[in-house]
């Protein structure tokens, strides 16, 4: 700024622009200067960090009072004139040097910074058409004897410019702190809107994935019913406890065939399983289609949301993800929103070993209520294999699976709550909860489960006894 430089105030938005500089929160203050244009500070900061790009490290912060307050923060670094310092810059700069930017607040008609050094919090507030300088030991008075717009450099602290300062400080507080708290609001509001937004893409990102290999695995109809036909044809050559047998093709004498076979099953089950397999992947390939299109178009609005804000200011991102100054950004939220106390009827709550809640469907319709409303991605889901029963439902939110003994309890209660006596083995699948999907128009209690591993388990008097202990009356 030169000699006679003049200075245009255009209409101020203050939030905006507290916004604006609220990034400047911790940046070093190299330097506190006033120019020899009257009613003007300049600051000289640093931030390591930036602001969007690396040229704007250092920069100019010019701080002026006329009709209100402007503050303009400039990527060029411009060396002081140091002709036109004086004692009143050498001055701030010795208060000045080491301190970090605390705190900027948008006031009704203003701006107020401050920084902390080991003095104490110092107050730059441009407010009413006025510079001012709160201290805790204040060497500087206002307005200027020489110009009212000023403030000066004196020797001594009187009493009457400490008391100003004191009343100054304490009306700041009094009057213009709402403004400063709408605009923090605001500020946390976008913040967790923009971490909302990164959640539900990585969410949404899982989904698709996930559906795609339900469909891999679904595309295994035409393979199973094929299977099908081979054993169906050959049915009289399997043996009973067979878990892999190799056949050969009747209309294709060259080709051999190898199917997979449940040893607990007869001949004859294992067939019926083949085609009830087969037919299930076929229902459910359009249904998983059709999921995956909603999801892939939701993942790619998402997507373009988040392309949109790079790049934009705290207003102008608000008013994109529509977080207003009191409001927060409920559309975009993804958490888990807490459920009643009261349990749906038809489903049990037990307690496992650590207090690890657990869910047992009494029936169909509770079955579906487990899948459809209590299940989240993580939890464990349990059932008995190839025969009807409970849903269980184990709580668990890490991504490594449970331990092999808690795996074994829990199968264990299932394979109890689906029927089964002490003393009976009994065949228990398992699987994480994002893998279980309840079909539109299927029976209550059916669902289409994809990436289940299997236990065989033993129905025991003592774990069915601590099972017992632990569940809540």
């Amino acid at each position: 700024m030169g000699e006679g430089a003049a200075i245009t105030v255009q209409a101020i938005d203050y939030t905006a622009l507290a916004a604006t500089l609220s990034g400047l929160t911790g940046a070093r203050v190299q330097q506190v200067r006033g120019p020899d244009i009257p009613g003007v500070i300049q600051l000289q900061l640093y931030r390591p960090s930036g602001f969007d790009t690396p040229d704007c490290r250092r920069l100019w912060l010019d701080v002026w009072a006329r009709q209100g307050v402007a503050a303009i923060w400039r990527t060029e670094i411009k060396r002081p004139n140091r002709a036109n310092q004086g004692g009143f810059v050498m001055h701030l700069r010795k208060h000045s040097a080491g301190s970090r930017l605390t705190e900027v607040r948008a006031l009704a008609n203003g701006l107020a910074l401050g920084w902390q050094n080991p003095v104490g919090t110092h107050w730059l507030v441009a407010y009413d058409n006025q510079l001012t300088w709160c201290a805790p030991k204040p060497k500087i008075a206002w307005p200027g004897r020489v110009n009212p717009g000023m403030m000066e450099l004196i020797e001594s602290a009187p009493s009457a410019p400490q008391q100003a300062i004191c009343s100054a400080r304490s009306d700041l507080e009094k009057a213009l702190s709402s403004r400063f708290s709408q605009t923090t609001v605001s500020s946390t509001a976008l913040q967790q809107a923009r971490r909302s937004l990164r959640t539900k893409i990585r969410r949404v990102r899982r989904l698709v994935e996930a559906i795609e290999g339900d469909l891999q695995q679904a595309g295994r109809s035409d393979e199973l019913r094929h299977q099908g036909e081979v054993l169906k044809s050959q049915l009289h050559k399997v043996p009973s406890g067979a878990e892999l047998i190799e056949l050969q093709v009747p209309w294709n004498p060259t080709t051999k065939v190898t199917i997979e076979l449940k040893r607990a099953l007869s001949p004859a089950e294992n067939l019926a399983r083949l085609f009830r397999r087969a037919r299930g992947f076929e229902q459910h390939r359009t249904h998983l289609q059709r999921r995956r299109d909603e999801a892939r178009t939701q993942l790619q609005q998402l997507t373009e949301l988040r392309d949109r804000l790079v790049g934009l200011d705290e207003q102008s991102a608000a008013a994109l993800l529509h977080v207003g100054s009191e409001s927060r950004p409920s559309q975009l939220s993804t958490a888990p929103k807490r459920r009643s106390q009261n349990l749906p009827k038809g489903v049990q709550r037990w307690l496992a070993d650590g207090d690890l809640e657990v869910l047992l469907g009494r029936n169909g319709s509770a079955n579906d209520t487990i899948v459809t409303r209590l299940a989240r991605g993580k939890d464990i889901w349990m059932h008995v294999r190839d025969k009807p029963g409970a849903h269980l439902l184990l709580r668990w939110s890490h991504e490594r699976s449970p331990p092999s003994d808690l795996i074994v309890s829990c199968a264990v209660l299932c394979a109890w709550a689906s029927g089964g006596k002490i003393g009976h083995r009994v065949d228990v699948m398992w699987t994480r909860c994002r893998h279980v999907r309840k079909a539109k128009g299927a029976a209550p209690g059916k669902v289409y489960v994809s990436g289940e591993k299997s236990i065989l388990v033993d129905i025991d008097k003592r774990t069915m006894e601590a099972w017992k202990r632990r569940r809540p009356s």
